[in-house]
């Protein structure tokens, strides 16, 4: 499989590594998401599970819950 990725993908990749890194600091499993529309940072988030005891807080979930409350 040849996959080529671009200048976004690259910012989308360490911008959720950056969010893993969070993660990890809070003694969380270390996940990460970025979010983007039409090429645009729109939202981030990562792993709250242990933090919140709520199951569903996932870093895409926590990214999208933000997305949505703004």
């Amino acid at each position: 499989m040849n996959q080529k990725f671009n200048f976004i993908d690259n910012c989308g990749m360490k911008i959720a590594l950056s969010e893993a890194k969070q993660a990890y600091t809070n003694d969380e499993v270390p996940v990460g998401a970025a979010l983007f529309l039409n090429n645009r940072l729109i939202s981030t988030g990562y792993n709250l599970v242990h933090t919140t005891k709520d199951a569903t807080m996932h870093a895409e979930m926590v990214c999208l819950r933000k997305w949505k409350s703004t």
